[in-house]
């Protein structure tokens, strides 16, 4: 799930789940473009811990080797 501020905030981070600015975003895309412009998109809105991952397996992985606890935002 991807939670992005409300339009028009001069503040993005404001608006931002606090477990996103924390614990950061796994980005899991086939294609390096697409993650490149999800990265760029997620920096953006002032998300810039960022862990990619470009499948599912080694999604799995990436996520493993972080030390987050999942979070529903």
């Amino acid at each position: 799930m991807i939670y992005l501020p409300a339009a028009g905030n001069s503040d993005p981070e404001a608006d931002l789940h606090p477990a996103i600015l924390s614990q950061g975003v796994l980005v899991v895309d086939d294609n390096p473009v697409q993650r490149a412009n999800i990265r760029a998109s997620l920096e953006a809105f002032g998300i810039h811990r960022i862990h990619e991952a470009a499948d599912g397996a080694s999604a799995l992985q990436r996520f493993r080797s972080l030390p987050v606890r999942p979070t529903k935002c």
